[in-house]
Parts: C-alpha cells; sequence; structure tokens
C-alpha cells in the first residue's frame, strides 16, 4: 500500500506563489495563490475553505460532484498537483482511504482575488466550455471565497468583489435534452429485462422510477427504503434545498420494486440503488449503507444507449424532461407538473416540457395554409 497522506500543516513545504500553471490554461503575470507540490504536506483540512464548503453540503451526491469541479479548477486551473489513489483499509477500490488527499488540498483558496477569479472563467469561455459549466465554476468559487470569509482569511471588500463577478448569459432557446418515446424507454426497459443479473433488475428499477415520476439522479440514488410508503405506493423524495415531495408510483413500478426486493437486494435499511459487482448476485451487504454514484448513473445509461439503434443520443436527465412531456401531452397542467418534479417555478417546469409546442406550431402552420401563396 502507498504511503498515507497525512493531513498535517509544519513548515513552508515547497509553498509557491504558482507564476505558470502547469497546464496552461490560465496565462496571467504574477497570481497570488498559493499552491504546494509537496504531496505529503497538503494545507490543513480545518482552514481549508473549499473542505469546508464541500463538509456543508447537505447530500453526498452534491458533494461528490463539487468536489469533482473543485478539483479540476485546482489541476486545470491553478496547476495543483494530483496526489496518488490510496487503496481504501477494506481493499475496496471505489472508497475512499480515510487519508486520501485530493489537488483542493494543495491550494490556498484563501488567496483568491477578484483578477484570478475572472481569469479563471475567462479561460474557460476562450476554451470553448459552455456558460452553464462557467457559470457552476463562478458558483462553486463564490461558496469557497464565503467560507473563506467566515475563516476570516479573506476581508469582506474582496469577497463582496468575487461576487459582483457576473454570471455568464445564454439563452435557452435551445434547450438542451430531449424527451423521448414511449418506445424509446420500453427499449431500454427491455435491454434490462433480458439480462438476468441484479445489476439489470435494478437499472431497469431505475429507469422506470425516473421515467415515470421525474425523480433526478441525485433524488434517485438517494432514496432509502425508509423513505417508501410500502402500504399506500409512495416515496418520499428529497429534492434541491431540502425540499421534501411525496409522489405516488404506478402500479407497474411498484411491481418492479418489489420484486428487485423480494429477490435480489432483501429490505434490510439503507438505501435502494446500490452499487453491485460484475456477476454479483445481489448488493453486497456493506453497501446497503452507500449509495450508487451519480457517475455510475451515466455509465450504466451509456451503455445500454450504445446497445440501442440510430446513435440515440441519451443523458439521465432526459428521463425527468420525458416524464414531464409525457404528463403535459395526457392533459395535466403546468402547475400539476411543477409540483410533481418539485420545481420552485413554473417557468423551469415549461423548459422541461420540450415538445408542448410542436402542436401549436402544426395547427398555425395548418391555419395559415394557402393564405399567402404565389399568385402571378
Amino acid at each position: 500500500m502507498k504511503q498515507d497522506i497525512k493531513h498535517v500543516d509544519t513548515a513552508d513545504h515547497s509553498l509557491t506563489v504558482l507564476q505558470q500553471p502547469q497546464s496552461g490554461l490560465v496565462d496571467y503575470e504574477a497570481p497570488p495563490i498559493r499552491v504546494r507540490h509537496d504531496i505529503n504536506h497538503p494545507f490543513p483540512r480545518g482552514t481549508n475553505a473549499a473542505h469546508r464548503h464541500l463538509r456543508n453540503q447537505e447530500s453526498a451526491a452534491s458533494a461528490s460532484s463539487k468536489r469533482s469541479l473543485i478539483n479540476e479548477i485546482a489541476t486545470k486551473a491553478l496547476g495543483a498537483p494530483k496526489p496518488p489513489k490510496l487503496l481504501a483499509p477494506n481493499g475496496d477500490q471505489r472508497a475512499l482511504h480515510p487519508q486520501q488527499a485530493f489537488p483542493y488540498d494543495y491550494v490556498d483558496w484563501a488567496s483568491l482575488t477578484p483578477d484570478v477569479v475572472s481569469e479563471i472563467l475567462a479561460t474557460y469561455r476562450d476554451g470553448g466550455v459552455s456558460p452553464a459549466k462557467r457559470n457552476a465554476v463562478r458558483s462553486v468559487i463564490r461558496g469557497i471565497a464565503t467560507e473563506a470569509w467566515m475563516l476570516d482569511q479573506m476581508s469582506h471588500a474582496t469577497l463582496d468583489r468575487i461576487k459582483q463577478i457576473k454570471a455568464a448569459r445564454y439563452s435557452y432557446a435551445k434547450r438542451a435534452g430531449k424527451a423521448h418515446s414511449a418506445e424509446t424507454i420500453r427499449a431500454l426497459l427491455d435491454l434490462c429485462d433480458q439480462e438476468p443479473s441484479a445489476r439489470a433488475f435494478r437499472d431497469g428499477l431505475m429507469i422506470s422510477i425516473m421515467a415515470a415520476v421525474g425523480l433526478r439522479r441525485a433524488e434517485a440514488v438517494s432514496m432509502q427504503l425508509k423513505d417508501i410508503d410500502f402500504s399506500n405506493g409512495e416515496i418520499t423524495v428529497e429534492g434541491k434545498g431540502q425540499k421534501q415531495r411525496t409522489l405516488t408510483l404506478p402500479d407497474c413500478v411498484l411491481w418492479r420494486l418489489n420484486e428487485y426486493l423480494d429477490r435480489y437486494r432483501g429490505r434490510d435499511a439503507g438505501y435502494l440503488f446500490n452499487p453491485i459487482w460484475v456477476k454479483q448476485k445481489a448488493p453486497a451487504r456493506d453497501y446497503l449503507k452507500k449509495p450508487l454514484s451519480l457517475r455510475s448513473v451515466n455509465e450504466r445509461l451509456e451503455r445500454l444507449r450504445l446497445m440501442l439503434p440510430n446513435d440515440l443520443q441519451l443523458a439521465p436527465h432526459d428521463l425527468r424532461r420525458t416524464c414531464a412531456t409525457d404528463l403535459r401531452e395526457a392533459g395535466m397542467s403546468m402547475r400539476e407538473i411543477q409540483v410533481v418534479l418539485g420545481h420552485a417555478s413554473v417557468v423551469t417546469t415549461e423548459r422541461y416540457v420540450l415538445d408542448e409546442t410542436k402542436d401549436h406550431r402544426e395547427k398555425a402552420a395548418r391555419l395559415q395554409a394557402g393564405r399567402f401563396g404565389y399568385n402571378p
């Protein structure tokens, strides 16, 4: 096993002011960002603003996705080193070692300045990164800066100037993702149903729940058995901002749920969707306390997508869009769909109903047909 990385702080230990990031992503003359390149001496986590920001996340899924983004900023934009991955004491390659360090541990986030933040965002923009991704970078940096201020490591004036940096503007005219037909969802489920394994049955249940009641990935993987009311066929979901909503499962999904529990997972307390190794007949008992990662959801859906014809484009969030569009076409109002999806604003819900205007456009074209034709 590789040597453990201790999170202690002693002397300077190769503390440098980064003049030129190793990746070359950010190009400025003298950024006042302190980065340590000795992987055995990261900054102490007790006073690490990035670590504090991650610890304050309400869900493990949110903390995991933000950690990946912060590590990307640390390595690609600030030149932080990548420490080696330590093997967990139980030998599980997917578990984190208690002493595992990350690139963000080697950055003195308190030395961020508005100029550096602006330059990081500008280089992301120049590199062709989408406005949504740049706004995510801006948001996480603002969160880190706030933690630095609360630790008395950053002045309020500096924090305020960082917060004044404007978000990237973009139009929702060309909407991301799409709603898929019932035939496409059925084809995905058929692929799962045809494979007699615990993982395939788990994937089929996950896809059916996300498409039927419009769950986000994070909501699906964070669901536990205690959140399920089997007598009424209902689930309690905690969405963004810790907002809870109760949803009723269709009978077909409820059948999949009970079959998965009885045939594979069991009904012990813990998360509903767990990691399952290849050829494993059920989730390992230790994994009942560990949710499936967001990355695993992406990988499993991508595996199924590649098995479908016609080079279909499919993202996990498309299942949520599909649910919204299906409900709208079935006659539900926007307000009703907003409640089901857990949106704070009906404006957001309207963006999810991707095919709502198709019938309107076709009707308008039929009404105008022949009215303004060529008449020499």
